[in-house]
């Protein structure tokens, strides 16, 4: 770390020339080897943990104390050198795991896949965005909007009139065949994404069957959007919400759910039971009800962030307000103070009612989803 920092004050902005650092080491020496011992076993940890939760183990006051002390006792003892490097790549390891363990947020967090993210990479999101383009240019081509097929990929016109051609929605596809990819960092496309309608109460709720949960269980599954809105824009987060068929909330099944919503290979089967009219607008109810009994927690850590930053602003305001009072003060001709101070007087009163229209904050709950889990043999 204190190599790195050393690097720091040389490669930094405004420097003209390309920074090659070079350390040396001794072959053979009781230090390299340590190095090579922990490089080794940190590496394994950076891909157990992420750089995250090692940087936040490293990159502390502490740590450089531990280190000099590593090599310090390896000169003293060299044979014990190694030893010692394993023990601390060890007491590493479980710091790492106590700073996972410690952002963990209302629940527990499984241990994250790095294949998960390949797969999203390569198949999952590169569909949905495609199929969520590809739609909704359908649904607008009385305003003007085209889908035709080209070679490779889509000729595309957007409602506001501009043409993407050959447009693709992977990224190797794109690469292979060096064409236009389409991707949700496409303002385009991500303005759909932050335009989803929200589901009404009484709207009909569709019933699926889902394999290795719809032989065990059925009830209303439902995904909600729970959202502050202030000046300074909008926080949110979307808890997912499963109720039996008999009121019980089940959290792990509604995860569950979720997963197989999204997850591609498994085939979901849509049939024709929906649920409609009263029982619809029940089931709304109910689900909402369980929403907010869930989300409660949400909305105090969302609202106690937002009231923490507006304390946050006004004690530097007022910090920076005082010190300019205490500076007109020093002056010495009295107009001038006077005209200094009723000026400041002003800007504080204009950032005082900027400040109270930021403190504002409308809290909304809005349903994103309601799905209807049914039995797989209750439907024959």
């Amino acid at each position: 770390m204190k190599l790195e920092q050393r690097i720091g004050r040389v490669d930094r902005i405004g420097q003209r020339h390309i920074v090659r650092a070079l350390k040396f080491a001794l072959d053979g020496t009781v230090e390299l080897r340590v190095r090579e011992v922990l490089e080794e076993k940190l590496q394994r940890i950076l891909e157990e943990f992420g750089v995250d939760k090692l940087a936040d183990v490293l990159d502390s006051e502490e740590g450089g104390v531990t280190f000099e002390e590593l090599f310090a006792q390896a000169i003293i003892a060299p044979e014990e050198a190694e030893g010692r490097a394993a023990e601390l790549a060890d007491e590493i390891r479980r710091r790492a795991e106590e700073t996972r363990a410690g952002s963990t947020f209302l629940a527990v967090t499984e241990r994250l896949d790095p294949t998960d993210a390949q797969k999203i990479a390569n198949h999952q999101i590169p569909f949905w965005t495609e199929r969520l383009a590809l739609e909704f240019l359908r649904s607008q081509e009385t305003n003007g909007a085209m889908v035709r097929a080209a070679n490779p990929g889509y000729d595309l016109k957007w409602p506001d009139g501009s043409v993407t051609r050959a447009a693709v929605f992977t990224r190797d596809e794109a690469e292979r065949s060096n064409t236009t990819m389409v991707s949700l960092e496409d303002p385009r496309v991500r303005s759909l994404t932050t335009s989803l309608p929200v589901f009404a109460p009484g709207q009909p709720i569709p019933s699926i069957t889902i394999p290795d949960i719809s032989d065990k269980v059925s009830g209303i599954w439902s995904l909600w959007r729970i959202s502050l809105q202030t000046a300074s824009g909008r926080e949110q987060r979307c808890p997912v919400i499963f109720l039996t068929e008999d009121g019980r909330s089940f959290l792990p099944t509604a995860r569950a759910i979720w997963d197989r919503l999204v997850d591609l290979p498994i085939s979901l089967c849509l049939n024709e039971n929906a649920v409609a009219g009263d029982a619809a607008t029940a089931a709304y109810e109910e689900s909402r009800g369980a929403a907010e009994t869930q989300g409660a927690p949400v909305f105090d850590e969302l609202s106690s962030a937002h009231r923490q930053s507006i304390a946050r602003e006004r004690k530097k305001g007022m910090d920076a307000f005082a010190a300019r009072r205490r500076a007109v003060g020093r002056l010495g001709l009295p107009q001038v103070r006077a005209h200094r101070l009723r000026q400041l007087d002003e800007e504080e009163g204009a950032w005082r009612a900027e400040l109270t229209r930021r403190e504002a904050a409308l809290p909304d709950l809005a349903a994103i989803l309601l799905v209807h889990v049914a039995r797989a043999g209750s439907l024959e």
